[in-house]
């Protein structure tokens, strides 16, 4: 049996036989106190398993389960990963769902702030993600985009050169005539147009 089928068997371990050490957990469990100190840590980061009796001397420390809180596994035993969505993310997500879109369009699901939005799309069109398919002609109107360069699910990271592509492991560059006239964010749009 694989070391991350243990992981459940180490849970339940705890889960039974509360204020015990991680000697215990690992001899219960089957695996190594090192790969079991390593997972015991995780927990008590993450606050599913918080410290009873902390060590002193030869007595080592004791934890015991948190409440009802528990992590879920896979189907392999490891502890699932769970991944907060940046700002950015929830943008890129509505830029692949929508076929074109504004920068109020872009935040009104996610309850962002529409200068990160506006910050982002313009960084990514500088970067060949996306473009502007319509440019606003006056104050009533709104620039309309559109992503053309979707290169799977994850952001692209933006920093002062270019956009790091975490899908593709790749750096796209900026255009150095994009990155001036949005200095001026959206204005130049204007400028631009008539």
């Amino acid at each position: 049996m694989a070391r991350e089928n243990k992981v459940p068997v180490m849970w339940d371990f705890l889960s039974t036989n509360p204020n015990c050490s991680v000697k215990e957990i690992s001899v219960a469990a089957s695996v190594g106190r090192a790969y079991a100190d390593r997972i015991i840590k995780e927990w008590v980061r993450k606050r599913f398993v918080l410290v009873t009796e902390k060590g002193r001397g030869r007595r080592p420390t004791r934890f015991s389960v948190c409440g009802d809180n528990k992590p879920s596994f896979d189907s392999l035993g490891k502890t699932k990963r769970q991944y907060k969505k940046t700002i950015h993310q929830k943008l890129w997500n509505n830029m692949k769902i929508s076929t074109f879109f504004t920068f109020n369009s872009l935040i009104g699901p996610i309850q962002g702030n529409k200068n990160t939005a506006k910050k982002l799309v313009l960084k990514l069109e500088a970067a060949d993600y996306v473009r502007c398919v319509f440019k606003a002609k006056n104050s009533l109107q709104k620039n309309r985009y559109q992503l053309i360069r979707d290169t799977g699910r994850l952001v692209p990271i933006i920093h002062s050169n270019g956009c790091w592509d975490q899908n593709e492991k790749k750096l796209y560059p900026y255009k150095v005539s994009d990155l001036s006239s949005h200095h001026s964010g959206e204005e130049a749009h204007h400028d631009l147009a008539g």
